[in-house]
C-alpha cells in the first residue's frame, strides 16, 4: 500500500443523489488515508449530512459553504483545495470528482502510478456514460472524445475535472474561476500546465462511469444546446458573419473528434452521424447566446 494520502474533492448540488459517487470515492484502495471532501449547495442539505455521517464517518467531510442560491463548481472546488492546504500536506494527491461519476476501487491508484511514471501535472481515466446506449455513445464521442481512445495519451492540451488526479503541491497558487459555470475546469488545468511546465495525460487502462441521465434524444438536445448557450469557449469576431464563424468552428471541432476516434466510428456510421448533429446543436446554442446577448464581453473568452 502507498503511504500517500488522497483527498477527493466533490462539488455537488444533488443532495443524497450524490451518495453513490461519494461511496465509490471512499472505497478507493492503495492509499494510507482517504478523505472525501463534499462542497457546494448540498453542503447545507441535512439529509446528506446524516447519511454521510452514518455510512462513512470521518472518511467523508461536508465542508461549510456560503448559504446562497448558487455556488458554482469552481467556488466549491476551491473550498476543498483550501481545506487540504489547511489540514493536509503538499505531498498528498487530489482527485477532483463530479457528483455523477462512479469510480472503480483502483481508479485513483492507477492514475497516481500513471502520473508518477510519466511525470505529468494531472491525469484522467476513460469516462463512459451509463446506461450505455446509442445516445450515451453520441454524448461520449462528441463531448468526451478525448477520453474514448483506447491508448494512453501523455500530451493532452486540456482536461476536465470530472475524475482527474494531480499532486496537491501543483495547486498551491492556482484556483478555479468562480464566476463561470462551464469550462472553469479546462481553464484551471491550463493554469496548472503553465505553472508546472508538465503535460496532462489520459490513462486508458482505468474507466469510470458517467451517470449523467442524458442518455436519450431529449437529454442530448437539451444538454448540447445549453453547452453552447452557456459555454465560455465561444468568442465571435465583430464585423464577420456569425453564422459563417459558427459553421467553421463546428466543422473544425467535429473533424477533430471524428478523426481522433476514426477506427471506432468507421464501423459505427449511425453514431458518427449522431456526433455530427451533436456538434451542430452546440453551435446553435452558442449562436443563439451571441444573438440574444448582443456580443456582451461578459460571455467572451478572455
Amino acid at each position: 500500500m502507498d503511504t500517500t494520502d488522497l483527498f477527493v474533492i466533490m462539488p455537488t448540488t444533488r443532495g443524497i443523489g450524490a451518495v453513490k459517487s461519494i461511496q465509490s470515492a471512499s472505497k478507493q484502495v492503495g492509499f494510507s488515508n482517504i478523505v472525501v471532501l463534499v462542497a457546494g449547495k448540498s453542503s447545507n442539505d441535512q439529509e446528506l449530512r446524516r447519511r454521510c455521517t452514518a455510512c462513512f464517518g470521518d472518511a467523508v467531510r461536508i465542508l461549510p459553504c456560503p448559504d446562497k442560491e448558487h455556488i458554482l463548481p469552481g467556488e466549491a472546488r476551491n473550498l476543498g483545495i483550501d481545506y487540504v492546504f489547511s489540514h493536509g500536506d503538499k505531498g498528498s494527491y487530489l482527485l477532483f470528482l463530479d457528483d455523477d461519476i462512479v469510480l472503480p476501487p483502483d481508479y485513483a491508484i492507477v492514475l497516481k502510478c500513471f502520473v508518477d511514471k510519466y511525470d505529468l501535472s494531472a491525469a484522467m481515466g476513460r469516462v463512459v456514460s451509463y446506461p450505455i446506449n446509442f445516445w450515451s455513445k453520441v454524448i461520449d464521442y462528441s463531448n468526451f472524445w478525448w477520453l474514448q481512445q483506447t491508448r494512453n495519451c501523455i500530451d493532452r492540451g486540456w482536461l476536465g475535472a470530472g475524475a482527474t488526479l494531480m499532486k496537491t503541491e501543483n495547486t498551491e497558487n492556482i484556483r478555479f474561476l468562480t464566476d463561470i459555470s462551464v469550462n472553469e475546469d479546462t481553464e484551471f488545468f491550463d493554469q496548472v500546465t503553465h505553472s508546472t511546465g508538465k503535460k496532462l495525460g489520459i490513462c486508458s487502462s482505468t474507466t469510470c462511469q458517467h451517470c449523467h441521465n442524458r442518455s436519450s434524444l431529449p437529454g442530448l438536445i437539451r444538454y448540447q444546446f445549453l453547452n453552447g448557450y452557456y459555454g465560455e469557449i465561444y468568442s465571435y469576431k465583430k464585423g464577420k458573419s456569425l453564422l459563417l464563424q459558427a459553421v467553421r468552428r463546428w466543422k473544425n471541432s467535429c473533424y477533430v473528434a471524428l478523426g481522433a476516434n476514426r477506427k471506432y466510428l468507421e464501423t459505427h456510421l449511425i453514431e458518427a452521424l449522431g456526433i455530427t448533429v451533436s456538434f451542430l446543436l452546440v453551435e446553435i446554442g452558442s449562436l443563439s447566446a451571441e444573438l440574444i446577448r448582443g456580443g456582451s464581453k461578459k460571455w467572451k473568452t478572455k
